[in-house]
């Protein structure tokens, strides 16, 4: 088997020469002898610091590896969620373009509807009107002229307001989103600089530094924050 987590340890090599320097089953070893006896006790005790060396490797290589997960983890999501920000920034303004054409058309519909509901209203009053003489045209054209301003008015107003909503909306979208963008870019600017500096200062590899920087950013590493 090749060693390889844990090569600062032990290696092949070594290993065989513990085990064929290691007494046989039934081997009489004088343990009144001095020289066997610390032999012996020497023998036993390289090997129980071997073990206990293996035993703290292998918790620190363990926990090291968790960190390493978590860490690729959590930056790959984070990358993943940066570049999705544009698609979902398309998807939004279209969905809010969808809304505003449908609002300023269920508007007109509205504008119309009530047009013809005066209209209709209108007529009805006429037919039980008592005086409808010669001045017929004459108020007829006055009373169409007049609903036609008032019908405009109306489906101008409804537009307006639904277009000053509409608007009022987008500015804030766009300012959240804006912020948002700030940031993110201010706290990638911040992240950089502090590997950066790992690198230089500490003398470490870069995923390295990362590594510390999730760790620091994790709350895993005591009395030590990241102000952004």
């Amino acid at each position: 088997m090749e060693i390889t987590l844990f090569k600062e340890i032990t290696t092949e090599s070594v290993l065989r020469q513990i085990e064929e320097s290691a007494p046989s089953p039934g081997l009489y070893v004088d343990m009144n002898n001095k020289e066997e006896r610390k032999y012996v006790k020497d023998s036993a005790a390289m090997i129980n610091g071997l073990l206990k060396k293996l035993e703290r490797a292998r918790i620190d290589i363990s926990k090291a590896h968790k960190q390493s997960v978590e860490a690729e983890a959590k930056v790959i999501r984070e990358r993943l969620e940066a570049a999705n920000e544009p698609y979902t920034a398309l998807i939004d303004a279209h969905t809010l373009e969808r809304k505003q054409i449908l609002d300023a058309k269920k508007a007109k519909e509205a504008a119309i509807e009530l047009a013809k509901q005066i209209e209709s209203d209108h007529e009805i009053a006429l037919l039980f009107n008592d005086k409808w003489d010669s001045e017929k045209e004459q108020r007829e054209a006055e009373r169409v002229a007049a609903q036609k301003a008032h019908d405009e008015q109306v489906a101008a107003e409804a537009i307006k307001r639904e277009a000053s909503k509409i608007a009022h909306r987008e500015a804030q979208e766009k300012a959240d989103r804006e912020a948002r963008e700030r940031d993110v870019e201010h706290k990638r600017q911040i992240n950089r600089s502090i590997v950066n500096a790992l690198v230089a200062e500490a003398m470490i590899s870069e995923q390295q530094a990362k590594n510390v920087l999730v760790s620091i950013y994790e709350n895993l590493v005591p009395n030590v924050t990241i102000h952004y």
